[in-house]
Formats: C-alpha cells, structure tokens, sequence
C-alpha cells in the first residue's frame, strides 16, 4: 500500500500520493528475490509527490513491466476550488484583480466569499457548471503592509468540504501602518492628525481590547498610550512578543500615570519587551500611609484558572497581597480583613515591619461561605479611621455580587473622614456596576479583569498609584546624551519644558538617547529577537508635555521614532520564492543591492506555523545572491516568515509568508494519464477487470551467471580420488599406519631401559 510513502506491514500516510515511492520500493522486492515477481499498479494516478516517470529505465534495466488497474474516484458529486491568484504586491488604492478557478463534476447552485484578514468582504450567489468555473474580483488596498485574501465556496450538491478553501498572500506598497492603543484624548487625535500627513496610517484601538496576532501583524509598528498592566493579558503579552521577536514589529511604550511603575510593570512578562525595567532604588518620597486590603473569601474564590497552573483566585489573592507587602515601608501601615458573610481580621492594621509574620497569616486564609461586601466595608473602615496616617486607603477584592444596601452613603461618608475606596472585580458573573460606583464614590480607580493572573498585578499597579512613588513630577529640559536617528530633528534646548515622568532603570544593553537632571532615561530603546522597542517616560501631551502638543517637534520627534522602529520591508532587495513539494516547503531568497547580488550573509528564518509555534531555519547560500531553505509543514494554514537581512548597506527584517493549502488528495482529477505512460513504456498492460491479471503467465525475472569452470574442478578432483580408491587396497591403506604403530613401541622400549640404567647408577654411586 502506498500514499505519500509506501509501507508493506502498516497503513501509509493518506495526505498524499507518490507513485515513484510505491514503484521504487516494488523494484526493491524484485531485486531481493529470485522468485517469480510481477509489478501490479492498482491506483487513479493522481500523483503529486515525485515523479512515477522517472523509475521506468530502472524497470526496463530490471526488464520488469508493469501492469496497472486504473481506479476510479468513488466521489460523483464533488465541487472544489483548484486555483486562487493573487499578486505577490500591489501599490495602495490602485485596482488589482482576485482570479480564481472552481471546477466541479456536476452542474449546481453554491456561494462564493471572499475574506479578507479574516473578515467577509464579498459574497455573492453563483451556479456552478460541470468543469471549469473562472472568476475575477477586483479588489483595493488602502492599507500597506501584508494581508491575506481567503476564498471560501459553498455548493449544494458536494462531498467533501476539505478542498473549498483556499488562501494566499499580497503586500500592499504605500504608507505604513501603526496601531495606537489608547484612551480617545485630545493628545491621541493630535498624534493621528500628525502622522497622517507624514505618511503613517494610525489606527487607534482601545485599551484592554485583545488584538490578535493575525490583526497585528498587518502594522509595522505598535503604540501603547499610558496602558496600564491588567489591561494586558498575559495572551496579550505574549502576542505582543511573537509581534516583535519573530515578525520584527515595533513597539513604543509611552508613560503616564497608568503605566511602567504606576501600571504595574514592575518584573512582568510584557516588561522584558521594553529597554528599562520599573525597578527603582526606594527613595524617601512615600507619604505615610495606612492601606487596608479586604479580599472576599466566599465560596467563589475557590475558581481555579485555566491554564496549567489550576490556581484559584484566593491563591492569586494571597499573592498579590504579598506583592502589595513588598511595595511598602517600615514606616507605612497595612492590614488584611478576609469576609464571607462575616468579615474576620486576618492582619490587624499594623505596620510593616515583620512581613514574614504577616504572610504565614495570609498563608491560613481559605475559602468558603456567602458574601457580604457592606459588613466588610463598615468593620474595615471603623478601624481605619483610627489612623492617623496621611493617606488612608482601601482596596477591595471581590465579584461584587452581594446583598442589596446603601453603598453610596457608606462610602460618600468615608471620603469625608480622608479615606478613598479602590475595587479589583474579577469574574464574567460579577457586578462590574456596583463595584466600579463604589470607587466612584471612594474617589478611587475601578479594575476589572477576567484573567485571574491580572489579579497580582492590579494589586501592585493600585498600590504604585497610591504611593506615587515612581511619578517624578517638575519643569526640566531633556539632555541628549548622544546625537542618533530619535533625537536628530529637534532642537531640544529650546524645546517648551517637559512637566514630569516616570522613573525607571534602563537595561544594560539599552540605548538611552534622552535624559532627565537626575539621569533617569526619557527615552530608550534597543533591539529584541528581530524588532525594536522603544520607551518614552514622559506622557504623550495629556498632562506632562501637554505645551508641545501643537508645536512642529511635536509632530518630527514622533515621526523619527515611528521610522526609527517601524517594520521596513526592502522589497526591491528581497524577492522570495517558494515550491512545495508533499509537507516540505522551500524557499529561496534573492538579495540584492543595488541590482549587486548580496553574498556571504549569514542568514536565519522565523517561522511561525499555523498553530502559533515558533521555529527557526538557516538558509543556505545556493548560488549568487541567493539563500535557501527547506522547512517541513504538516499543518494545513499560513506560515510566516521573517528574516533579519543586514549587509554594509542596508538592514531590513524581511517579512513574508506562504500558505500550505488544502492536500492535492482532495482534487478530484483524472490521472490516466500516468497509467497508461507506464504501462506503455515498460511493456506492461492496461486492466480494467481483477480476472484480466492471470490471463497470461508473469514474466519471471532471471539473472543467468557462468559456473561451468567451478562444476568441471569438482568433476576432476572427484574422479581422481574414485580411480585411487579402485586401485588401492585395504592392507596396503593400513600399512603404514602398523610400521609406524612398531616403531613407536620400540622407541618407547627404549626409554625406559635407559631410565633404569640411570637409576641404577645414581644408587651406586649414592
């Protein structure tokens, strides 16, 4: 049996079919064998692996015919799409044509959609004819970078839906990208406003909505405006690295009040993106505070996460809690009040002084029971208002889903006697209403997440926020450490003044091009994997750098940093190519400059597969100019690819991508063609009946060898020993054995007379 191998004792892999692998592994049987062999096809010749063709001289060498029973396709009803043409690049608002091929056995009624990056932009009622069905769509991009068009068929009257796919690529030339993630503000329409008309095509998108890496990977760069952490998930985080690591995308963090130290940065995944991390040496700028953390222990705290840690929200809880804990000062004050339906005291308001002690108690705390949210909040704030802190604050933890009673006036009172009320809600069931009014009226901040592991990091991002501890706020100018391709086209001595920033460490192996009077990086940035990240401190214009905001450096600081760490495709310089043959994809890369063939590049794929896993391929240098390499694909879906492609002349991270279509298996085309090549050529016969193969006896393979001189040797050395035997007898055979049976007596009588005669004379002499 075969299929895209062939196997004699288990079933082949069915996705494909080479017919060359079949015949080779036949001829192989044949050539290990001396009995009779006859080589049977039994196949519809749909081959597209390998070429069948190329065994025949083996065969005629091996005078070894084939027959063939040509099979036919049990499928009558069957409509596919055989081809999908799209240009490899386009310019932006200019037509191109979409041209595709449908053909089917039968005559039927179906649809035809056409997607684009996965969303339906045509659809449109057809009737299919029996054979060939061309179509043409003409299509425009307004946007530049890659994109995939996918076209999708719907028939009546069909089998099999596997071959009613498929997808490819096009790169749309023009204008770059940019994703902006940010509140709407008037700082966020200037910076659209601006780019625009330098050529950038800014999109914004709100903070916490998840972009998906398909979605993503059509920008050549990304901007985070002031995104606090539990507002990136931690899928969210790692799309954002597959982003910039893998596809070579760029990244801008910008400050504000809500992100780096203030938004919870501080050692997460997303921040080992960035060129500075948000821990900072501890400074003497805390205000004293009481904080108070009243954390719902009900029975729904028992929830566990999905992923593979199985960890509950109390778990989570109790670690965000020790997080909070290690945020504060001797000097400051913190207390843990845990509630069901009554609420208990697991850390009395206490300073913070023995955190070890504190978090063996938060160690005992367990689920269990109803919730009271009212209770908690009237037991907490009695001894908080004891304090004589000049910050006293609450954070609260639950679902919100609670009894009915009157919130407002509670908390309305709390804010009068100095106290403010943060919410952390976690859960699609809970009462994000009710929760997010009482921060409201405690004068808070109001988070909400459905992604458990957010819950630490909300903790510590409320906790900065309060504390203020990384806000460095005050007029300066930021100095230029270095002239470079960010700070060229501004004079920054005479720039209006920044207003404050965010303080963090730069990494060592950032490059930091501006700074503050104390040295804390304004601007930093550095490569990872095959992108750029870059992170500015200050904010955007809302409040810091708010006097800039209308001012021409506001528009060329922001245009260099996105051409600094945008995603630049050097088409003219790269053309890839690509060939697949089964599950093996290649492709080969031409680089040039110039019109100058690039040699001796020392050259490495990404590739990320259709299940989202990463891989690497080195690319080989096959001739002038141009590199190549082979990667196996099993997975039906699109594969993108990127390389980082640096010469004396030029840098670029090449993007590209090929889509691995549905199995050739699934067309339904007739291969008789084959078969009967075959068969001609090596003499053997065309059948179409089981009783036809033994019409005629098998020709048997035999190989003759010469052996007569070896049987003639044989023959004389026999005959030989035959006329001895007749002319000896038996006595005469046996006589030499008795002469020499005497003498050995004899010579043994011998010795031992001597032997005596020495004894003899050694006792005389004795």
């Amino acid at each position: 049996m075969f299929g895209e191998n062939a196997l004699l004792d288990r079933m082949p892999a069915t996705n494909f079919t080479s017919i060359e692998t079949a015949l080779s592994l036949g001829l192989l049987h044949a050539h290990n064998t001396k009995k009779a062999v006859r080589l049977v096809l039994l196949s519809d010749g749909q081959e597209n692996v390998g070429n069948a063709l190329a065994v025949v001289p083996m065969l005629l060498e091996r005078n070894l015919p084939v027959d063939v029973v040509p099979l036919a396709s049990p499928i009558e009803h069957e409509v596919w799409v055989e081809h999908f043409f799209i240009p490899e690049r386009v310019s932006l608002n200019q037509d191109f044509v979409l041209r595709l091929n449908v053909r089917s056995t039968i005559t039927t009624s179906g649809t035809v959609r056409i997607y684009l990056n996965d969303q339906l932009i045509f659809t449109e009622a057809v009737e299919f004819q029996a054979g060939n069905n061309p179509y043409s769509f003409h299509q425009r991009l307004s946007q530049g970078e890659f994109h995939r068009y996918t076209v999708e068929i719907e028939a009546e009257a069909d089998t099999v839906s596997e071959n009613n796919i498929l997808s490819d690529f096009v790169y749309g030339e023009g204008e770059k990208r940019v994703l902006l993630i940010s509140k709407s503000g008037e700082d966020s329409e200037r910076l659209i406003t601006e780019m625009d008309w330098r050529g950038f095509k800014v999109e914004r998108s709100e903070p916490g909505v998840f972009v998906g890496f398909n979605y993503l990977q059509s920008f050549s760069a990304v901007i985070l405006n002031n995104v606090p952490i539990h507002q990136i998930s931690s899928k969210q985080s790692q799309e954002f690295h597959r982003y910039v690591r893998e596809l070579g995308g760029g990244l801008i963090c910008i400050g504000g009040d809500l992100s780096y130290g203030m938004g919870g940065y501080t050692n997460e995944y997303f921040e080992s993106l960035l060129p500075v991390h948000s821990s900072i040496e501890q400074r003497i700028l805390f205000p004293t505070l009481s904080l108070l953390l009243i954390i719902d222990k009900s029975g729904s705290m028992d929830e566990r996460s999905t992923d593979d840690r199985q960890i509950s929200k109390m778990d989570l809880a109790k670690e965000a809690s020790k997080a909070v804990l290690d945020l504060l000062v001797s000097e400051e004050r913190i207390g843990i009040l845990s509630f069901d339906v009554v609420p208990e005291w697991t850390v009395p308001l206490q300073p913070a002084i023995d955190k070890d002690a504190i978090v063996q108690r938060l160690a005992e705390l367990q689920p269990g029971g109803g919730t009271d949210i009212y209770s908690a909040l009237v037991t907490g704030s009695e001894e908080l208002q004891k304090e004589e802190t000049a910050l006293r604050h609450i954070i609260l933890l639950s679902d919100g889903i609670t009894d009915p009673a009157d919130f407002e006036v509670l908390i309305k009172g709390l804010t009068k006697k100095g106290i403010t009320v943060s919410t952390v809600t976690i859960g699609d069931a809970a009462d994000k209403e009710l929760m997010e009014d009482i921060a409201y009226w405690g004068g808070g901040e109001a988070y909400f997440t459905t992604d458990f592991g957010n819950i630490v990091q909300v903790f510590i991002a409320e906790t900065n926020r309060i504390l203020k501890k990384a806000i460095i706020e005050g007029s300066f100018h930021p100095r230029v450490t270095e002239t470079t391709p960010l700070t060229t086209d501004v004079d920054w001595e005479r720039i209006l003044p920044f207003r404050g920033y965010i303080a963090t460490t730069p990494r060592a192996l950032a490059d930091v091009h501006l700074v503050a009077p104390d040295n804390s990086p304004i601007l930093a940035s550095w490569r990872i994997g095959l992108g750029r990240t870059v992170s500015f401190l200050s904010d955007l214009g809302s409040k810091w750098t708010k006097d800039w905001l209308y001012t021409e450096d506001f528009g060329k600081f922001w245009s260099q940093v996105l051409n600094f760490v945008a995603r630049d495709n050097l088409l003219n310089n790269v053309q890839a190519r690509f060939s697949i043959e089964g599950t093996s994809i290649t492709m080969v890369l031409d680089v040039l400059d110039e019109g100058e063939y690039v040699n001796f590049l020392d050259l490495e794929a990404l590739v990320i597969d259709p299940d989202g896993q990463v891989f690497s391929v080195p690319l080989r240098q096959t001739n002038a100019g141009e590199y190549t390499a082979s990667f196996s694909a099993e997975t039906i879906g699109a594969y993108y690819i990127s390389v980082l492609i640096a010469s004396d002349d030029f840098a670029t991270v090449y993007q590209t991508g090929i889509v691995m279509q549905y199995s050739p298996e699934y067309k339904i085309d007739s291969g008789k063609s084959v078969l009967m090549a075959l068969a001609n050529e090596t003499g053997g016969r065309v059948l179409f009946s089981p009783e036809e193969l033994f019409l005629e006896s098998a020709r048997i393979p035999i190989e003759s060898e010469e052996k007569w001189d070896v049987c003639i040797l044989v023959a004389l050395v026999l005959f030989i020993i035959e006329i001895a035997l007749r002319l000896l007898t038996w006595q005469s055979l046996t006589r030499p054995w008795t002469f020499f049976k005497t003498k050995l007596v004899t010579k043994s009588r011998n010795i031992d007379r001597v032997g005596e005669e020495i004894v003899a004379k050694k006792r005389y002499f004795d």
